[in-house]
This record gives C-alpha cells, sequence and structure tokens, in this order.
C-alpha cells in the first residue's frame, strides 16, 4: 500500500524458497496489478516470466527482478499486488520509497 503522499516502486525481486535446498520450482507467469485499496479496479500493469529451476548445493534457485527505470509512481489511495500463475513458494520484495 502506498504511503500517506504516494510511492515510488523502482524493483521488484521474485525469489524461490523452498523448505529444503533441492525443491525445484515451477515455471511461472508473474502478474503486477495497480489497483484501489479495495481492489475493485486492478489494471495489469507487467507480465514476466519465470523460468524453473532446480536449486542444489551449488546452484542457487530461480530469482528474477523487474528493474523500473525511472519508477512507477503509485498515488496514495491504491496499492500493488502480484498473483502467480501457479501454486509455487516465491518471495516478492519490493524496492522504492515513500513520498
Amino acid at each position: 500500500t502506498a504511503g500517506s503522499n504516494g510511492s515510488r516502486v523502482e524493483r521488484i525481486i521474485f525469489t524461490h524458497v523452498a523448505a529444503d535446498q533441492t525443491t525445484a520450482s515451477l515455471a511461472a507467469v508473474v502478474r503486477i496489478y495497480i489497483t484501489d485499496a479495495a481492489i475493485a479496479n486492478p489494471r495489469l500493469y507487467k507480465e514476466i516470466g519465470i523460468p524453473a529451476a532446480t536449486p542444489t548445493s551449488t546452484i542457487i534457485g530461480a530469482t528474477t527482478q523487474l528493474v523500473i527505470p525511472g519508477g512507477i509512481f503509485i498515488p496514495s489511495t491504491q496499492l500493488m499486488y502480484v498473483t502467480i500463475s501457479v501454486n509455487t513458494n516465491f518471495d516478492v520484495i519490493t524496492e522504492g520509497y515513500d513520498y
């Protein structure tokens, strides 16, 4: 949710997480939406494909990031939310700031 004077998001990081180090992720499509606080009027901002990956003790799992040049402004009355096309474990981290 955006801060009281709005927020700017500059990067979104998607990281596959699992209970152990060898659980494979599934290929997925991530959809990022901007919407009002009631989630009544979502607008698709971006879709990103995330490849499947099988981590091992020497290979990291899937990490994908979306860098937004100049950032995207989110007004104080709106929020950003993310959906993932398959039931898999991903952490979603946004980087940016409030005005």
